[in-house]
């Protein structure tokens, strides 16, 4: 039988302010013995980021009872990078998208026509479904010579913004990688700290629609891909179906060099 887990936070959050910022959060974790799943537990609910600066330094954890621990997160202040040090965040998460063919198909029923991979065929309308899509997010913080941050530099990351690489970076292939934008403060006269926020898709290829009526498609991470059906008659079912009759991949977003991040 699968251990049920629940925990709940705290009502209260201690806080230090001053030069050197802290602040701790509490959980009680419930139904469980094991001190590995408590701290798990712990890990996915605790936030990310505390006041926007703060992050996890440590996790404290005291049992209570034969199924029952309490837990702290203790917030700190980031340590500061030198000139031209960087570190990375990342995080995988799901994004929505509406689709209306599937992957593959089974069929019930003698009389069914063949829909050809539509998904929800009412009448003349084909409703899809939305399903989960993997999105992998990550921030890049780096110290970077003052003189960057110039007037022509923040324009040139604000042109950039909601821009898609147009050559492969940081691991990715061209068109995989969409930059969300920066933010960045200087943090002395000879250097200034910027964190740059990214988001990556997966270029597909050789994609399908259909019962293979069309195949051999592209698709670059962040384009969208839509498709175009029309009725058709099934002749073993004496029905009207749809069926696909062109696929269009078309691209939302432009294309920019990321090398003039300077990352």
């Amino acid at each position: 039988m699968a251990t049920i887990i629940t925990i709940a936070e705290q009502f209260n959050r201690p806080i230090t302010v001053g030069k050197n910022p802290t602040a701790e959060i509490g959980y009680h974790v419930m139904g469980t013995g094991d001190e590995l799943l408590a701290r798990d537990a712990v890990k996915k609910e605790m936030p990310a980021l505390y006041d926007r600066e703060l992050v996890p330094s440590s996790i404290r954890i005291e049992r209570r009872d034969e199924l029952l621990y309490h837990a702290t997160v203790l917030y700190e202040r980031r340590a500061p990078l030198a000139l031209g040090d960087y570190s990375i965040s990342v995080e995988t998460g799901g994004g929505t998208q509406h689709v209306d063919f599937a992957l593959s198909q089974r069929v019930y029923g003698a009389s069914a026509p063949d829909s050809h991979g539509a998904i929800g065929i009412n009448g003349d309308t084909i409703e899809g479904v939305d399903i989960i899509v993997p999105v992998y997010k990550w921030t890049i913080r780096r110290v970077i010579p003052a003189e960057w941050m110039s007037l022509a530099y923040m324009r040139t990351m604000a042109a950039i913004t909601a821009t898609v690489n147009d050559a492969p970076f940081w691991g990715f292939e061209a068109g995989e990688v969409l930059f969300e934008g920066a933010t960045g403060s200087g943090q002395s006269v000879a250097a200034a700290e910027v964190t740059f926020r990214f988001a990556s898709l997966p270029n597909q290829s050789n994609l399908q629609v259909g019962n293979g009526e069309i195949a051999g498609i592209q698709k670059y991470g962040w384009e969208h891909l839509s498709v175009r059906w029309e009725s058709t008659e099934d002749n073993l079912a004496a029905r009207l179906t749809k069926k696909p009759v062109g696929v269009y991949v078309s691209q939302v977003y432009r294309y920019s060099s990321f090398s003039v991040m300077g990352i």
